[in-house]
């Protein structure tokens, strides 16, 4: 692993952009990493998203760790969150410690979500809306609805109370 001295001595730290700039060698002042595509990396959940990585004493770093790494000193205890959801905008405030569960609670709604919402989804053979939540692994049904609307604000109800400002919609 590299340390912080090396890294300060190798790297200058955009906060604003996210960017990581070379400070010495042949590609001085010139951005560091490489943006790998969705498809090279995926997600236990199956997600496949983009991420920067930079490459430093033949080892790779995601930027987004190498960021909170620069900015504080210290590697971060737990995952590193893109507030946004946004996986590629490694700006400095747009990052945040998160544990694993917190993470996945920022997730997007997934593109095969019939609803649109998070922790909705219509069942056919009773013709209504069920709202469901995962809270520490375990799945748990918050009720079946007649509208869509009761069923999307009992879950926000609930992310919110589960997962705090972590919670998606």
């Amino acid at each position: 692993m590299i340390t912080h001295a090396q890294l300060l001595e190798l790297l200058r730290y955009e906060p604003e952009t996210g960017q990581f700039i070379w400070l010495t060698g042949k590609n001085a002042w010139k951005p560091a990493g490489k943006l790998l595509p969705a498809r090279k990396f995926t997600t236990r959940s199956g997600m496949s998203l983009p991420y920067w990585t930079v490459g430093i004493l033949g080892k790779t770093y995601f930027r987004a760790k190498l960021a909170w790494f620069y900015v504080t000193g210290e590697w971060p205890a737990m995952e590193v969150d893109h507030r946004d959801t946004d996986s590629i905008n490694d700006r400095w405030d747009n990052l945040r410690e998160a544990t694993r569960q917190q993470n996945n609670a920022n997730r997007r709604t997934f593109k095969n979500n019939k609803t649109g919402h998070k922790g909705v989804h219509y069942r056919d053979d009773i013709k209504k809306y069920r709202a469901m939540i995962s809270v520490g692994g375990r799945n748990r049904s918050l009720g079946h609805f007649e509208k869509f609307e009761e069923a999307a604000a009992v879950y926000e109800q609930h992310a919110v109370q589960a997962f705090g400002e972590f919670a998606r919609m």
